[in-house]
Parts: structure tokens; C-alpha cells; sequence
């Protein structure tokens, strides 16, 4: 097993390098294959494009000989029945010896025809007199006879129509034309050819007949002259072939050929080669129809715009054909290789297999030695460890007995020094009270505006101050019990806005927002006002003369579970709380404000305001996002014997002031 193993790890990538090797070759012969056919299969569309350019040229050359036959110029000047059948027999002439012309005509200017030869079958015949018949209605005869003479005109290869109904077999066909002048230079008539396309479009037919490709003509449009099925050849000339068009059967191949003049390349259908034949081009005229051949419209346009696509087409199937037979020839040198490379990696594994039982052996007596070493060895750790446990659980008895010790006597202080600082803060209670009775009284008596009357209110101002700190302290010391009673969420929040509102800065907007139909709660509203007031004050004295907006919020939550809560929020948009500073600021006397009237217990103080309801105040604060301090309270305080909930106090309606 090993042995194999060995073997697989020297083999797969092996097998992998050759696998790799044979879809690069493979890769690289398609890529030459693709930049060859590119090359050859260019070639050959171009010389299509020669022989064509040079087969229209011959056609043109021979209408333009025509026009300019004495005997004709003469007829044009003046009907003569002897003059007619000289023509006819030089027209008979051209077409037995050329034999690509279906009808070789000449026309007077008002579309009679004059002389017209068929050559049909092999057989050259000079049409009678009495059958020429008029085709004035027809769009070649206007539109030839409305060009300067000297100047070709050329209909789109299309079937020919007789008596309105395709003609069958098809015959595709173009029509060549050219005014007739008579020697002061006055059209007179005209010659027209009827070229026979099948000896335009056989030879591109059988151009690729010993080979995968197929060659391909259409017209601007896209239409098939020849194509891949000889049923969708022609399709304009029907009113429902639409779809008979290149770019309903290949429309990729046919957006990259439609706006470029010749061109190479693949798509998953297979590879194409193009290019634009203009059969006649600009030399020649600048006149060509592209009329509708149905007999709907005629548009004259210009011979640039007269222009066939020729496409040589290699389907995928015969690329595929040749890959795989690429392939086929690699398989029998590839397998080869694969088999001297695994006679070499099995004698690799059997070394390693060899090598391996060797250092199995060492290993094994090094493994013993290890053990005996390392049973003696957890022998004497097993020892230390137990005096190093014994040693620690002593010094942790001690410490631990150190440590309740101060804690013991920390609680003892702060027992102590509550205690002290509760009666401090009453008996200064006792010394405020005539201090207040006292500058009241002597308000009365002092005339307002008056020195005396400032310095008055500034005591009792300061007096306020006093009362406040020392209902602080009580309040921390746990000395102050609680008086719930039925409050409305919306009237606390009111009062508190009214108070604050005259220390807000001019810039500053008191904003109070609550739900309507919030329940009533049991609380002490003495209390609870006092703490709102105190974040209320902080936010206004952060914010400062900056200005901004102060919101004070409440919402029920949960209100009809056993998780009902009421949320208060005091939200303001000032600098915020820097992160090293927002988690010491419920601590008693923790103050930023130090020689600012700061005490450092508004915070601590609301916090015991709201866990003594039962409650939590949270605070959010980040460096220019503002605080928002949130409150929930329960519906009564925890301490008090069950009453009926809030749920069950009436509710008051108010909606959101501003």
C-alpha cells in the first residue's frame, strides 16, 4: 500500500504535466488553425471579389458598346424596320457568343419595346414585331431613362417576375441599362441587359465545394443570395421571409460584418470570412435602385451603397472534426510518454519504500529511549507541581484574607462617612432654612431694583443651590425614601422643558416628543423631576452657545407583557462625550467642569434616582455625535406592594410639541 502510494504521488503529476501539455498543444493549434483559415479563407473571398468586380465590368463595358453602336444611335434618331433587325442581329450576336445574357433589349423613350433578343436554353432568337411589348411601367425603364446619357444603371439582384409571378425555375437576375442619344445629344431611348446571376452565384457555389467551408453571398440587408439552404435564398422577394436573413440564423457573425468592409473571425457557431463586394462602383454610374422588388417602393441610391457580402463559413462541427483528429494524433506519443514516466516513478517508490523501513526502525528505538525519559521525567514534574500547588494555595489564603480585610474595612469608611455626611447635610439643612426664611422676608421689605434687592436674590439663589446639593447627598446617601404616585409622562416632560428653557442658549430648540395615549406610571415625581432635570442641565451647559436641539422623548415599550417599560430619552446634539471619559461619569464626584459650578453628583445622583424606581439610565456618546441619555422604568416602583399597573391608569392623549 505504501509502495503505492509512493507510485500515485510520482505518477498523478506526471499525468497532470502531460494532460496540460496536450491541451496547450491543442490550444496552440487551434490558435494557428484560426490565424490560417484567417489568412486563406481572405484569400479566397478576394479573389471572388476580382473575378466578380471583373465580370460587372464586362457587362458595364458591353452595355456602354452598345449604346454607342452606330446602328443603334441611328435607330434612336428614327424608327426603321430594316435598321430594327440589324440591331436585333447584332444583339443576337452578343448574346450567342456571351451567353450570360437572358435578354438583350432596346427600348424608346417612352418604353416600347424596339428590339429585343431571348437567349434561353442554349437558343438565340430575335423576339418578333408584333410580340415586343411595353414596359414603360416598369421601375428599370423610368429610372434608366431619367439618367445623362454615358451613365450605367444597375437593379438589385433579384428573381424574375413575369406577368407579376416569380418566374420558375428561379432565375436570378440584374438588369443593366444605359440612355441612348442621338447625335445632337437628346435621349432617345435606351439599351437594357437581363443578366443571368446563376452565372454569377454557380461559381461561388461550387468555389468551396471540396472543402468544410461553405461560401455565402448576401445583400446589404442581410438577405440570402446563397445560402446554406437554398429554401431561404431570396427571401425579400416574399412578404413573409423576414426571417430568411443572416442575422435571424447568425446574428453575432452578422453585427460584426454589417458596418465593417472584410474581416475574420470565430464564434461558437464557427469561423467566418468576409468581405463587402461593389460589383459596379462608383467609376461606372451614380445611380442604382434598391427598390422594393415586391412593387411597393422605389428609392434611388447611390452605387456606393450597392454592395453584397461574400462569407466564407466553416461550421463548428468541422472545426471540431479537426481538433479531435489533432487530438488523436497526440494520444499514441502521449500514452508512450506516460509509460516510461511510470516505470520511473515506480522504481522511485520502491526506494523511498526502502528508505522509509530504515528510518522506521531508528525512529522506533529513538521512541523507546524517548519514553523511559519521558516516565521519569513526569515522575519528578508530578512532584514539583504538587509543593508548587501546595505554596500557591497558601500565598492565595493569605491574600485572599488580605483582601476581604479591605474590603471589610472600605465598606466600614463608606458606612461611616455616609452616615456623617447625611447628618452634615441636614443639620446644614437646619442652618439654610432661616437663612431663606430671613432673605424672603427682607425681600418684602427692600424696594425692587434696588442694591439691596440684587444682593437678596443672589443669597437665595445660592441658597437654592445649597438646597439642591444637600437634597443630592441625601438622595446618594440612600436617606430620601420614596412618595410614588400617579404621574403623566407628557406633563413631567413639560415642566422639565419649561424650567429649562430659560438657561437655554438663544440658538438652542427644546423639542418634546411623545406618543400618543401613553399610560400613567407610580413614581416619585419629585424625584424623577429632578433627575431629568439634571440631564436636561448637562446637555444645555455641553451644547452651550453653539446652539442646537434638545430633545426630550418618551414611548411605551412592552407595555402589556411582564417586560413593560416606559423610555424616557434627553437627547442633545452637542460635541459628545469623548469614550475615555463617558465610563466614569455616573461615579460620585467625577466632574469635567472643575472652578464651573461643578459637583460631580448630578449624574451619580440620577442614576440612584432611577435604579431606587427599579429602573436603568444608559448613555450613548461618541466625539461629535451628541449624547442621548435612556431611562426605562417599570410601571411602579419594585419596593411597593402591587397596585393597578399603569396599563390600567387612564391614559392621556398628546401629541408631539415642539
Amino acid at each position: 500500500m505504501e509502495r503505492t502510494r509512493s507510485f500515485l504521488a510520482y505518477f498523478l503529476p506526471g499525468v497532470v504535466l502531460v494532460a496540460a501539455l496536450l491541451v496547450g498543444m491543442t490550444i496552440e493549434h487551434d490558435r494557428r488553425r484560426s490565424a490560417t483559415m484567417a489568412y486563406e479563407e481572405s484569400h479566397v473571398v478576394r479573389e471572388q471579389q476580382i473575378f466578380v468586380a471583373r465580370l460587372c465590368d464586362s457587362i458595364v463595358a458591353d452595355v456602354q458598346v452598345l449604346a454607342r453602336n452606330a446602328r443603334v444611335r441611328q435607330l434612336a434618331s428614327g424608327p426603321s424596320p430594316g435598321l430594327a433587325a440589324a440591331v436585333g442581329a447584332e444583339f443576337a450576336d452578343l448574346a450567342h457568343y456571351k451567353r450570360i445574357y437572358d435578354q438583350v433589349r432596346y427600348l424608346d423613350d417612352t418604353g416600347m419595346e424596339v428590339v429585343r433578343v431571348n437567349h434561353r436554353g442554349g437558343r438565340t432568337s430575335i423576339v418578333p414585331a408584333d410580340s415586343l411589348q411595353s414596359k414603360a411601367d416598369r421601375y428599370y425603364v423610368t429610372m434608366t431613362m431619367a439618367l445623362d446619357p454615358g451613365t450605367i444603371f444597375a437593379s438589385p439582384l433579384d428573381l424574375n417576375i413575369e406577368h407579376g409571378v416569380i418566374e420558375q425555375p428561379l432565375l436570378p437576375m440584374i438588369r443593366i441599362g444605359t440612355p441612348v442619344a442621338d447625335d445632337l445629344g437628346r435621349r432617345r431611348g435606351m439599351v437594357i441587359v437581363n443578366y443571368r446571376a446563376a452565372e454569377l452565384l454557380d461559381p461561388v457555389r461550387a468555389l468551396k465545394r471540396d472543402s468544410a467551408s461553405r461560401m455565402l453571398m448576401l445583400d446589404r440587408d442581410g438577405f440570402w443570395l446563397k445560402g446554406l439552404d437554398p429554401s431561404d435564398e431570396f427571401g425579400f422577394m416574399d412578404a413573409d421571409g423576414g426571417d430568411r436573413r443572416m442575422n435571424a440564423r447568425f446574428p453575432d457573425a452578422w453585427r460584426r460584418m454589417a458596418n465593417d468592409e472584410a474581416g475574420a473571425f470565430e464564434l461558437p457557431a464557427g469561423f467566418f470570412a468576409f468581405t463587402t463586394l461593389r460589383p459596379f462602383g462608383a467609376r461606372w454610374a451614380d445611380m442604382v435602385s434598391t427598390r422594393d422588388v415586391t412593387g411597393r417602393e422605389t428609392r434611388p441610391s447611390s452605387m456606393d451603397d450597392y454592395a453584397w457580402k461574400l462569407v466564407s463559413f466553416t461550421p463548428r462541427e468541422a472545426l471540431t472534426r479537426d481538433t479531435r483528429a489533432f487530438v488523436g494524433n497526440l494520444l499514441a506519443p502521449g500514452a508512450l510518454v506516460l509509460l516510461l514516466f511510470a516505470a520511473g516513478a515506480w522504481r522511485q517508490a520502491v526506494a523511498v519504500a526502502r528508505r522509509r523501513e530504515a528510518e522506521r526502525g531508528l525512529r522506533e528505538a529513538n521512541t523507546e529511549l524517548e519514553r523511559r525519559v519521558a516516565v521519569r521525567t513526569t515522575a519528578l514534574q508530578e512532584t514539583s507541581e504538587a509543593l508548587n500547588a501546595e505554596i500557591r494555595e497558601r500565598i492565595s489564603a493569605v491574600l485572599a484574607r488580605r483582601d476581604l480585610e479591605q474590603k471589610l474595612a472600605n465598606t466600614e469608611g463608606l458606612r461611616a462617612l455616609g452616615a456623617v455626611t447625611a447628618g452634615i447635610a441636614h443639620d446644614f439643612n437646619n442652618v439654610l432654612m432661616p437663612i431663606t426664611g430671613y432673605a424672603e422676608l427682607a425681600q418684602f421689605d427692600t424696594p425692587r431694583g434696588s442694591p439691596a434687592s440684587d444682593h437678596l436674590d443672589r443669597v437665595l439663589k445660592a441658597a437654592d443651590r445649597a438646597q439642591e446639593l444637600i437634597e443630592q447627598i441625601l438622595t446618594f446617601s440612600g436617606r430620601r425614601r420614596l412618595d410614588p404616585q400617579f404621574i403623566d409622562p407628557p406633563a413631567l416632560l413639560g415642566e422639565v422643558a419649561a424650567q429649562l428653557a430659560p438657561a437655554a442658549a438663544p440658538h438652542v430648540a427644546l423639542k418634546i416628543d411623545t406618543a400618543p395615549g401613553l399610560p400613567r406610571i407610580l413614581a416619585d415625581e419629585t424625584r424623577l423631576h429632578r433627575a431629568l432635570l439634571n440631564l436636561g442641565r448637562n446637555a444645555l451647559q455641553a451644547m452651550g452657545e453653539a446652539g442646537g436641539r434638545l430633545t426630550l422623548a418618551a414611548a411605551a415599550v412592552d407595555w402589556n407583557t411582564p417586560a413593560a417599560r416606559l423610555r424616557i430619552t434627553v437627547a442633545d446634539t452637542g460635541p459628545g462625550i469623548e469614550p475615555d471619559v463617558v465610563d466614569h461619569i455616573f461615579e460620585p464626584y467625577f466632574t469635567t467642569r472643575q472652578g464651573a459650578g461643578g459637583t460631580g453628583l448630578g449624574l451619580a445622583t440620577a442614576r440612584k434616582v432611577i435604579t431606587d424606581h427599579g429602573g436603568t439610565l444608559e448613555v450613548q456618546s461618541g466625539p461629535g455625535q451628541g449624547t442621548t441619555f435612556t431611562i426605562l422604568l417599570p410601571p411602579e416602583p419594585p419596593d411597593l406592594p402591587r397596585q393597578p399597573t399603569a396599563a390600567a391608569a387612564p391614559a392621556l392623549d398628546r401629541a408631539e410639541t415642539d
